[in-house]
């Protein structure tokens, strides 16, 4: 289980989603209305972080992606780190 909470940081509230998986399926599907990313403060651990990256492999329209104060460890951090390497909009 993740440590995702809900409603610290305003940007899935903010995107009117009302999951993580939901938010993370629209960035995987190039939805234009998310542009930025503000996930700071939002709670996400490592599988998120994981979960965030799979969906950064096929994503071309997110320009700013913010994480800070989260839980993400080594784990999620070198997937993340990994898909930045490729991801051409970042």
């Amino acid at each position: 289980m993740s440590f995702f909470e809900w409603g610290r940081g305003g940007g899935l509230k903010a995107a009117g989603v009302s999951s993580f998986a939901e938010y993370v399926k629209r960035i995987a599907t190039n939805d234009p209305s998310i542009r930025k990313a503000d996930l700071e403060l939002e709670g996400i651990g490592d599988d998120d972080a994981e979960q965030l990256a799979d969906a950064l492999e096929r994503n071309t329209t997110l320009t700013r992606l913010c994480l800070y104060l989260n839980k993400i460890g080594n784990r999620g951090a070198t997937k993340l780190a990994k898909r930045l390497k490729t991801n051409e909009t970042l």
